[in-house]
């Protein structure tokens, strides 16, 4: 008897026009979709090379055909995306922001020690390459059936953070960049960049378009039950539901911030290790997120000394607060 465990798929019908369903499994709160029109399908961010089997099977059972099933990656740099990368049929096509020079697994990257080369020269085994892919970015469109989708760019919690808009329809695919039951996680994938930043860009760029429906990466989606059932009904701004949930979110992100500059001490300096241990368990944005963002904007300084770097109170000040 086979001790290999059998994956089980919830399928849910979001909108009859334009045709899109929500695929999950039974014992995840992760989300896929998949988006018909004429006969092609556009799956969007299968969880894993059965699911994305089944939803090829479920797809061509309502009318797609199978030489027109193509996949769409809303982030295709975490390491479940770049297992499903290598093992979906070449005969697919796959969207994604990933660069060309991201098409080998990281894995395949050896380290070879020249003769007279001072530092190890990094060669790519040519056997190992992935799949290639087309490299989709900001204001791209895709054609699937007689629909078009726009791509729009949405980084903050992760580079190359993708989602799919439908202009008539006022439905985004947001991946992981928006959730309604917890705080995406902001975390340091960019020495470089302020992600907060970013990412409280991309929930104003969302907050300013005609969102009807938000379909997330996890958890249940937003404005399902207030989708019209005629194109003529919509609304020409966002819903208050969606609002709300880009509202919390925002006003999330501030009070960790607001709780990351409280442990600063008004007078004197705190060391960089003893701030991030405090906030070991943190969730939403990271310490070193939230410290980017007041250094940035000179809420905070930090002193880089030989055993350890210290913070202190800048020269601006954010509002005093406590947390109840």
């Amino acid at each position: 008897m086979s001790n290999t465990k059998r994956e089980r798929f919830v399928w849910e019908e979001i909108s009859k026009d334009p045709c899109v369903y929500k695929v999950s499994r039974t014992d995840s709160e992760d989300n896929s979709y998949v988006f018909l029109s004429g006969d092609e399908a556009l799956i969007i961010d299968p969880r894993s090379e059965k699911m994305l089997e089944s939803i090829c099977r479920l797809a061509a059972g309502l009318g797609a055909r199978p030489d027109k099933m193509q996949v769409y990656l809303t982030q295709a740099g975490s390491e479940e995306a770049l297992a499903l990368i290598e093992n979906i049929p070449s005969e697919i096509t796959l969207y994604c922001c990933r660069g060309p020079e991201n098409t080998i697994a990281p894995d395949a990257i050896e380290a070879v020690q020249e003769p007279e080369g001072p530092e190890p020269v990094l060669t790519r085994p040519a056997s190992r390459s992935m799949r290639t892919w087309i490299h989709v970015q900001d204001g791209d469109a895709i054609q699937i059936g007689g629909k078009a989708l726009q791509v729009i760019n949405m980084e903050g919690c992760h580079r190359e953070q993708t989602g799919l808009w439908i202009p008539k329809e006022g439905i985004l695919f947001a991946g992981d960049a928006v959730s309604s039951i917890r705080l995406p996680e902001v975390r340091n994938w960019d020495p470089r960049i302020d992600m907060l930043a970013l990412q409280f860009e991309t929930i104003r760029r969302v907050r300013g378009l005609a969102v009807q429906c938000i379909l997330t990466g996890s958890g249940p989606c937003t404005g399902v039950d207030e989708l019209p059932e005629e194109r003529a009904q919509r609304r020409d701004r966002i819903t208050p539901e969606c609002a709300s949930v880009l509202d919390q979110m925002m006003e999330q992100y501030c009070m960790r911030i607001l709780e990351v500059y409280q442990k600063v001490p008004a007078k004197g300096g705190i060391s960089a290790e003893t701030i991030i241990a405090k906030d070991a368990l943190s969730k939403g944005a990271s310490t070193e997120s939230c410290l980017r963002y007041l250094l940035y904007r000179k809420y905070i300084v930090r002193h880089d000394q030989p055993d350890e770097d210290v913070y202190e109170r800048g020269s601006t000040r954010l509002t005093a607060f406590q947390k109840a």
